[in-house]
């Protein structure tokens, strides 16, 4: 009883040291993603400059940017595999409300039905992308709850948009509110989801056509998509999260911090319990040793055990990260009335699962260092 109780709390331990280390790398992806966090599990392509940054919502410069993006758009689709693609394009806007002072929100330009994803797949949106094809410009803006309470709108209110806060009042400024998304995902910021050509027009970015990236949904098109984008980084949704986290120094250096302090906690208590364990079984592995079992059999069965018990620890982490995600973007809301601020993906839970292995395989050596001075004329009994 006194083994089984102990395993459990070393267990929880590691699953503590874990889910705490994914929890907090996932803050830091999750604000800096931003609005590509609301969509991030649904999107199978992403493609963007090699040279983008958290920056380009504010630089507009053409080298951080993907030009004649509907002429792309047009080639990908072409392919059967592909599901359904659109452009996105964020730039920070002014936009008032009558009555109301300019407030700074995030304008989000897609081509809506262009993926099945909110907010592409918005049907508050007319579908395609008029104003680019023949310049009828249908002024209509999709909002999260965010942007209703900041300006006081709802759904068939006008709003009024612009890169400046002198630029707001020109006479295509005007924007019609069609739809509130109301998912907690969609509040990390005040947002209004616009026609990309309209964002376009607005922010001085429809001359060369271009946006920030691009979103796909498919499958097995991934050679056929960067043969498109010679010059573009391609990737699919497990590398797009890595590079969330490498092309970040601050993520990075946080990442490598906080795992080596949740291996370091892992290891000082799963290694504490295998010390216990290996004083426990003094005489069982003494006997082993008298009747011919191997000091390297011996030394396997005692790197196993911490590898399961790190594995354990690990996977209880993973569940405990999810619980911490769900408990975290919720309190954000309720308390700040922003959503997703934490984005728990498989691939820092692989990465969870590689820190309580590593503590594991660490915690067995001095054990297996225990065992080597055991012999049997050294033990009681």
């Amino acid at each position: 009883m006194r083994k089984k109780g102990r395993t459990i709390f070393t267990a929880s331990a590691v699953a503590i040291a874990v889910s705490m280390a994914i929890l907090l790398v996932s803050i830091g992806v999750g604000l800096k993603q931003g609005t590509a966090a609301m969509y991030e599990e649904s999107v199978d392509y992403w493609i963007m400059p090699k040279d983008s940054s958290v920056t380009d919502i504010v630089s507009s410069s053409e080298k951080t940017m993907l030009g004649d993006v509907h002429q792309s758009i047009g080639k990908i689709r072409s392919n059967p595999d592909i599901k359904g693609a659109t452009p996105v394009l964020n730039r920070l806007l002014y936009a008032s409300s009558p009555g109301s002072s300019p407030k700074v929100i995030l304008g989000m330009g897609i081509i809506p039905a262009g993926t099945d994803t909110l907010p592409v797949s918005a049907q508050d949106l007319t579908p395609g992308d008029d104003h680019f094809t023949n310049s009828a410009w249908t002024g209509e803006a999709v909002i999260n709850e965010k942007t209703a309470k900041l300006l006081g709108l709802k759904v068939g209110d006008t709003m009024r948009l612009g890169a400046s806060a002198s630029g707001i009042n020109n006479s295509n400024n005007s924007f019609r509110v069609t739809g509130i998304i109301s998912e907690t995902g969609y509040s990390i910021s005040p947002i209004a989801v616009l026609h990309l050509s309209e964002l376009q027009e607005l922010t001085g970015n429809l001359k060369g056509d271009r946006a920030n990236y691009i979103i796909a949904q498919g499958s097995g098109s991934m050679d056929y998509i960067r043969g498109l984008f010679p010059d573009a980084l391609v990737l699919g949704n497990a590398e797009y999260s890595v590079y969330n986290v490498a092309s970040d120094k601050k993520i990075l250096a946080t990442a490598i911090a906080v795992s080596a302090i949740s291996a370091l906690i892992a290891v000082l208590f799963i290694s504490s319990t295998m010390v216990l364990s290996i004083n426990e079984k003094k005489q069982e592995l003494a006997l082993m040793k008298a009747i011919g079992i191997s000091q390297r059999s011996i030394a396997k069965m005692v790197l196993y055990e911490s590898v399961i018990l790190s594995l354990l620890g690990g996977i209880m982490g993973i569940l405990l990260s999810s619980l911490g995600q769900e408990v975290l973007n919720m309190s954000a809301y309720r308390f700040f009335g922003a959503g997703q601020v934490s984005v728990v993906n498989p691939v820092l839970q692989l990465g969870g699962v590689a820190i309580a292995l590593a503590a594991g395989i660490l915690s067995g050596l001095i054990p297996v260092i225990m065992t080597k001075r055991i012999d049997l004329s050294g033990t009681p009994g």
